[in-house]
């Protein structure tokens, strides 16, 4: 965060590169296919929605998956950065696994949460 003289801060970014542990090809299909499910038990209002099969297709690696399915939930910003600062693609996973067991179900789509997809 450089010095200035601007009546906001300041920062200089640096995007942390997603690691993947040496692992067998199935066992990361086990977590995307886990993450899904568990989004879905979440939140069943939106198990058919186009716009989400295509907002997690294959295509997207896991890591940018478990930043989107993060994105949904209803953490604390101190949760927020835990999980944003993790790198190691297996245990984000595994600690938005067990976030998402812990958090009260949110299957009323009256909640608002979470928003609809934006077709940005």
């Amino acid at each position: 965060e450089p010095p200035t003289e601007h009546a906001y801060r300041v920062g200089r970014l640096e995007p942390l590169t997603d690691v993947y542990p040496s692992q067998p090809a199935a066992c990361w299909e086990q977590c995307r296919a886990e993450l899904l499910a568990a989004f879905q038990r979440r939140f069943p209002q939106l198990g058919g929605s186009d716009d989400l099969q295509r907002a997690v297709r294959e295509e997207l690696s896991l890591g940018v998956l478990c930043d989107l399915l993060c994105s949904s939930l209803p953490l604390s910003p101190l949760e927020s950065a835990e999980m944003l600062m993790e790198t190691d693609v297996r245990r984000r996973c595994g600690w938005l696994l067990q976030r998402m067991s812990v958090l009260p179900e949110s299957g009323s789509a009256a909640s608002g949460f979470p928003p609809e997809f934006s077709v940005n």
